[in-house]
């Protein structure tokens, strides 16, 4: 069973993030920061010099103020530049600033505190029992041995069943993000650098083997598992997928994340790549840098099916009304859930290549936030 951190604890992370606008990756709990320095890590971690980045037009900033000033006292317009630059220069007034959301909009449909318990890799199986997921090998609770049904098991017994497989996934369960915490490992020596790598993971730990992908999605980038990241919003019995975008890799990364280098891609009706792809750093380009191929020419087989285990997903997590996913593609075309984003899921990527998070629905969701009373919203930090 996870356990909360002391309340010493998040307050010296804290503390720690608003002074330095970090935090200790794999042992914070970033679900548990106040606002003041959720706001600062995100304008630390996001926000790059806006020395090359163009000031918006007046008439930009006037749409900005006219659209928030029943919410906010005042809205900054840094990410709105962001979000227009990156974007090619596409401007809407809707777009949410991440600091903002992750204070206020984040905070009022997701269960924080909830998350911390919920919140591990290692519960999937029994949270989304009907769920195409990875197979597990064996995982780490607290400190016992599982195997995938959540039977106890002896460490001779992990030891064989490494051993019978030719690669595995090791994932720190909990406390991970932006591919942090995740191992391939292979060879003649795999149970010795399984162990090696076990003894840097302090929290809950899942093996399982790696996901085959499929050929479409191989395509994209083989070495590898390019995911799709879905947004989704849940009110009373309807779940609404609000935006989509795909994770391609690059450089031989094993994994797919913008912060190892990858690139992303929105995605629109149809499976339809967007025509430009965008790094981490906000260079924008329209073809695969070592494949070549044209995004815009690329569309993704069987977003029916990613898009129908979201939402047949997301009523078993109802503490979670806005949720974040990242779905992959097997070789038999079937969808498979790879990750839940269940709090605090990052949306400047989503904005840059899909547009406002909520789109037409902007107000509604914020009229619903704020319910008619003005946020203290400061950007002195």
């Amino acid at each position: 069973m996870n356990t909360l951190p002391s309340g010493f604890q998040v307050f010296k992370d804290n503390v720690y993030t608003i002074l330095t606008g970090k935090y200790h990756e794999g042992s914070t709990s970033l679900d548990l920061l106040n606002n003041a320095a959720v706001m600062r890590l995100s304008r630390k971690i996001t926000l790059p010099s806006f020395k090359d980045i163009p000031e918006l037009t007046a008439e930009q900033k006037k749409a900005i103020d006219d659209f928030y000033r029943p919410y906010v006292r005042h809205m900054d317009d840094k990410y709105h530049r962001l979000y227009t630059y990156r974007s090619g220069g596409k401007f809407y007034p809707e777009y949410l600033p991440e600091d903002f959301y992750f204070m206020y909009i984040d905070r009022f449909y997701n269960d924080r505190r909830e998350s911390c318990y919920m919140d591990n890799k290692c519960y999937y199986s029994k949270l989304f029992p009907d769920t195409p997921q990875p197979r597990t090998v064996a995982m780490r609770v607290g400190k016992s041995w599982l195997d995938g049904s959540g039977r106890l098991i002896t460490p001779e017994q992990v030891k064989k069943r490494i051993l019978a497989e030719d690669e595995v996934v090791l994932k720190q369960a909990v406390l991970s993000e932006g591919g942090f915490g995740v191992h391939f490992i292979s060879g003649d020596d795999k149970f010795n650098e399984f162990r090696r790598i076990l003894r840097g993971i302090k929290t809950d730990a899942i093996i399982q083997e790696p996901i085959k992908q499929h050929a479409d999605m191989a395509a994209l980038n083989p070495s590898s598992v390019n995911t799709i990241r879905i947004m989704t919003w849940m009110d009373g019995c309807e779940v609404k997928v609000l935006r989509a975008m795909s994770r391609i890799g690059v450089g031989g990364d094993r994994v797919d994340n913008s912060s190892h280098g990858g690139v992303i891609c929105g995605i629109g009706e149809n499976g339809q790549l967007t025509a430009t792809g965008v790094f981490h750093d906000g260079r924008q380009t329209d073809t695969h840098p070592e494949l070549g191929y044209r995004f815009g020419d690329k569309r993704l087989a069987y977003m029916d099916k990613a898009y129908e285990l979201v939402k047949n997903a997301h009523p078993s997590i109802s503490h979670f009304r806005l949720v974040g996913w990242d779905v992959a593609i097997d070789e038999n075309g079937e969808a498979v859930l790879v990750e839940v984003n269940f709090t605090l899921c990052g949306i400047n990527d989503m904005q840059v290549t899909c547009g406002p998070l909520f789109g037409d629905d902007t107000k509604k969701m914020l009229d619903e936030v704020f319910k008619g009373k003005k946020a203290k919203f400061s950007t002195l930090l």
